[in-house]
This record gives C-alpha cells, sequence and structure tokens, in this order.
C-alpha cells in the first residue's frame, strides 16, 4: 500500500485541468485492466478529463453491487 500511495505522489498532481488528470485517468484505466477488471469505461466529467468506471461482477452473488470510488 505504502508503494501504491508513493506512486500517486511521484505523478504530482492530477486536476484535471492540469492536463495532468488525463494522465491520471489513464493511468487509472491501466490499473483496473491489470487487476482483471473486463468492463472498464470512461465518462465525462469535464472539458479536461474523464472519470473511469469499472465493473467487475462478483462470484458469490452477482446480483448485488458494490461501488467503489475514489476522488
Amino acid at each position: 500500500m505504502q508503494a501504491r500511495v508513493q506512486e500517486m505522489q511521484n505523478m504530482g498532481s492530477r486536476r484535471s485541468e492540469d492536463g495532468t488528470g488525463v494522465t491520471a485517468q489513464h493511468r487509472l484505466e491501466q490499473q483496473f485492466q491489470a487487476l482483471g477488471y473486463t468492463d472498464v469505461s470512461t465518462f465525462s466529467y469535464n472539458a479536461w478529463s474523464d472519470c473511469v468506471i469499472a465493473v467487475k461482477p462478483g462470484v458469490a452473488t452477482p446480483e448485488q453491487i458494490y461501488v467503489i470510488g475514489g476522488h
């Protein structure tokens, strides 16, 4: 966990209007895919970058939905 936090700190600003938001967006998409999420998509957030959504159906209770987000 500490390594992941350090990785994010090393990215510097992730503010959407700084242009680094797109870099963070793409990085998050890659991270979700690396974790095995196959349903990764985006939706418009503002003029600079998009929000990233990942869906991974449950095995034991696929009818239940859990939403995990970060800002």
